[in-house]
């Protein structure tokens, strides 16, 4: 995503195909994707699509994520619904489709990806995030418009203009503007012009004045998000990483990085400068470190780096200045930081920590969350107006928790990405009642044991009062009921919340309040194989619902077949398994109609 990081190279640009291979078009294709040209990948991709490329699962992955990392999610969605029609498609492949959705406001759409993602990669820190994914969720996170106002500052451009900082009581902020130069200069990632800082002044409203280029930091190259210090005098800022002599800086890999500098603003006489940039000594060669943002003391550094470490994608660390030195970054830790990207953040008066995620439960794309600084606690989401269903980022506002400013690609702005102003009209605070895990029906947090009453505090508990439903456990081919049988009765999360003995004829009757979402019964019985079935509970009549579990007898259990072992990182047969497989052997030649189940753990 170009919020994340920014293009790396310039160069011109001519489309030879003619007399390509598929093969070698998709070769070169590659090579302009991974140099974040995605228009140009997308138009080899699809030229070797037509002329019959046999590996169609990877095109239509690349041109879909190459769509998406543009923040076109409508083309996205047309790619990743043909890719996902495969059989075997990469779990973060589900993620992304559903965040495609979600960006499209198709929050029940986007909720059925999650859930596989979930199924398919359940370690995943973002896909455990995701498990919990409630429409009801997303919609109260539009019910909060009441509590912000959103307004157009009047800076933008059909250009992009984004990451505001403040400078005393001005703001600088990004943009690819065509600068008043002999020479402009364009790169190859969109073809646009490169970054360059800008200096508003703002109005009584909070509206932003003519901008004029803020020249003591640009470089030909790209400039990205900074912060100064509370006097004004110290910064540091992300740019192109580049040699002492302004050249661009190529890794191993022949990617130009995103670095952080500094520079501090010094009197000689009677002008006032800015020093030469120095880069910080913490910036990883291969990996970029970038997005800052000072604490008000100036002794603490927080920024967004994809360096070694982290939890995945782009982290947020946090590194101490101790007079002109650095000490260590520190990873913000897991209830921060996802598997996806955390980036943009802010620090506000050393006790909220605002950012950008694109791992955390949001409205689309990247949203803006608040969390506490003291201790790195569970984010909050901060909600419609100032999240929308496209990325929001670049979040600031002033020392009294009122105004403000975001940057934000949502519809109806004036370019691709635009700077808007923002109203709190209430002192910034904490919104832990629209946290995801207080919504009982998917939360073992707030899951109701039984014969409890709903949850007291948030009014949003929903429970389906189930004293006329039954169970009914039965052999699968008699028909009969399993007398005794057991079942045990599982949340979302795994989490038991009750268990139940059947009756001699196998039937009970649930007698007591569950959440309204989906439940797991797993029943038990002597001789037979276990099994599961998933109930909506929401779905079930309180009158007359049944739930039918049927069981069938395990093999393994009556022939007294003991668990088949394998050597370590071998597949072949042991002595000792052998004699297992005999008697299933046995048992299936002197029942030839017998249908056979073998299950396997690695």
């Amino acid at each position: 995503m170009k919020k994340l990081l920014q293009p790396l190279f310039f160069c011109c640009i001519v489309i030879v195909l003619g007399s390509c291979s598929t093969t070698a078009v998709v070769t070169k294709a590659d090579q302009y994707y991974d140099d974040y040209n995605y228009p140009t990948a997308i138009r080899y991709y699809e030229y070797a699509l037509q002329h019959g490329h046999e590996n169609q699962q990877y095109i239509f992955k690349r041109i879909a994520n190459a769509h998406r990392l543009q923040g076109d999610y409508v083309k996205a969605i047309e790619w990743y619904d043909k890719l996902v029609q495969f059989e075997r498609v990469e779990p973060v492949e589900y993620f992304r489709y559903g965040k495609a959705l979600e960006s499209e406001k198709k929050f029940a759409a986007a909720q059925q990806w999650f859930e596989k993602y979930y199924e398919v990669d359940p370690k995943d820190s973002r896909a455990m995030i995701y498990r919990d994914y409630s429409v009801k969720y997303m919609s109260d996170l539009y019910e909060m418009d009441e509590e912000f106002e959103v307004y157009d500052v009047n800076a933008g451009t059909v250009y992009d203009e984004f990451c505001p900082a403040w400078y005393g009581e001005n703001v600088v902020f990004c943009s690819n503007r065509p600068a008043e130069k002999l020479i402009q200069r364009t790169h190859d990632w969109n073809h646009t012009f490169y970054l360059d800082y800008y200096i508003s002044e703002r109005e009584s409203d909070g509206r932003l004045k003519k901008p004029k280029a803020f020249d003591h930091l640009n470089t030909p190259y790209h400039e990205g998000a900074l912060t100064f210090s509370s006097n004004g005098e110290f910064v540091v800022f992300t740019r192109n990483s580049s040699t002492p002599e302004g050249k661009l800086r190529n890794d191993d890999m022949n990617t130009v990085r995103l670095k952080l500098y500094s520079s501090q603003r010094v009197k000689e006489g009677n002008n006032w400068y800015w020093t030469e940039a120095k880069e910080l000594p913490f910036n990883l060669d291969g990996y970029s470190c970038q997005h800052p943002s000072m604490s008000a003391d100036g002794s603490k550094l927080y920024f967004a780096s994809d360096m070694p470490g982290g939890h995945g994608g782009m982290d947020l660390y946090v590194v101490e200045k101790r007079g002109w030195s650095w000490g260590m970054p520190k990873n913000l830790g897991a209830k921060i930081n996802t598997s996806g990207d955390e980036a943009f953040p802010f620090n506000y008066q050393d006790s909220l920590l605002y950012f950008s995620s694109n791992g955390h439960i949001g409205l689309g794309g990247l949203d803006i969350f608040v969390s506490e600084i003291a201790g790195y606690g569970r984010p909050t989401n901060l909600g419609f107006p100032i999240n929308d269903v496209m990325d929001d980022f670049g979040f600031i506002i002033d020392a009294k928790g009122v105004h403000g400013y975001l940057s934000s690609n949502r519809e109806g702005g004036k370019g691709r990405d635009d700077i808007y102003g923002f109203t709190a009209k209430e002192k910034i605070k904490l919104r832990p009642h629209l946290a995801q895990e207080d919504y009982a029906e998917e939360s073992a947090e707030q899951i109701l044991l039984p014969g409890s009453t709903a949850a007291k505090g948030n009014g949003r508990v929903k429970v389906v009062a189930t004293g006329g439903i039954q169970v009914l456990v039965y052999d699968q081919i008699t028909g009969k009921g399993l007398p005794n049988a057991t079942i045990n009765i599982f949340d979302k999360r795994g989490t038991l919340i009750n268990a139940i003995q059947m009756k001699p004829d196998g039937t009970n009757r649930i007698s007591h309040d569950y959440p309204s979402g989906e439940l797991r019964f797993i029943a038990f019985y002597e001789d037979y194989s276990s099994n599961r079935v998933l109930i909506d509970m929401k779905d079930l009549s309180s009158s007359n619902g049944l739930i039918k579990i049927p069981m069938v007898k395990d093999l393994g259990k009556m022939m007294n077949i003991n668990p088949i072992y394998f050597d370590y990182n071998k597949s072949a047969i042991r002595t000792d398994a052998s004699v297992e497989l005999d008697k299933i052997v046995k048992i299936m030649k002197d029942n030839p109609g017998m249908v056979i189940e073998v299950a396997s753990h690695t």
